[in-house]
């Protein structure tokens, strides 16, 4: 009988065993077909989402910061107006590049990139004439360019209206007058006649150098140079401390300040 129950129990063990061993074949191939199509989903995702991450990278450092765009000029004067046909003037050496920079030969030199964008102006910086810049237009001036040379352009302006878009830049072109380079802009803000400057080193295989202004708002422009940066003359002192002693009247002696 005890024989008998020990045979029993084997057997009920051994059918135990059967049913879990049926059950995890019958399982497996679900749990494995799951793994099929779960882990290619998650590693699609993933990728999905690493080539999201690097797009929007891309697209970040697509987009140029605020002080580049201001420096950049609304109008590209290098490429839409720069005429390209007429040989420039020849360099001579240690002298300005820029004829009639003082303007007091009215717009002779100069060309506008438009039908009377410039004229002549008698509100000069110093002499008796300056260039006056209509608003939305520009003017320009090309000349040889050394490569290597290090040059200094210079121009005393002063806007007219409010303050929207002005300012000024060298261009760089190569033998067949293809845009090899640009400079920033200087950006000119002030009401009364200040110098600014654009400062640059010619590139490799620049054949001609332009230098060229654009305004938004009525301007008006003299004196301008183009100097090797060695001969161009230094920049106006700004003073930015006070020179007046007791300024604010805090101290009293013999009933004066």
């Amino acid at each position: 009988m005890k024989r008998q129950r020990t045979m029993d129990q084997k057997a009920g063990t051994e059918i135990s065993l059967s049913v879990r061993n049926s059950h995890r074949k019958s399982t497996f191939p679900c749990f494995k077909k799951l793994c099929g199509l779960v882990i290619p989903c998650i590693i699609i995702a993933a990728c999905s989402s690493d080539d999201e991450s690097r797009q929007n990278i891309n697209d970040q450092t697509a987009i140029p910061t605020p002080v580049e765009s201001i420096l950049v000029s609304p109008v590209n004067v290098m490429s839409d107006f720069v005429q390209r046909t007429f040989p420039p003037q020849q360099i001579v050496q240690g002298e300005d590049r820029l004829l009639n920079g003082s303007f007091e030969n009215g717009t002779e030199n100069w060309t506008g990139c438009d039908t009377g964008t410039i004229q002549q102006s008698t509100d000069a910086y110093d002499g008796e004439n300056a260039l006056a810049v209509a608003g939305g237009n520009c003017f320009y001036q090309s000349v040889q360019a050394i490569p290597g040379e290090d040059i200094v352009l210079s121009c005393f302006s002063k806007i007219l209206n409010t303050s929207v878009w002005t300012g000024m830049g060298l261009g760089f072109s190569d033998a067949n007058w293809q845009t090899i380079a640009e400079t920033p802009a200087t950006l000119v803000t002030g009401k009364s006649y200040a110098r600014y400057d654009v400062r640059a080193t010619v590139p490799e295989n620049a054949s001609f150098a332009t230098m060229w202004f654009y305004s938004e708002t009525d301007t008006l422009v003299d004196n301008c140079s183009l100097l090797p940066a060695d001969l161009a003359p230094a920049p106006p002192v700004t003073i930015d401390a006070n020179l007046l002693k007791n300024p604010e009247f805090d101290s009293v002696e013999s009933g004066k300040p």
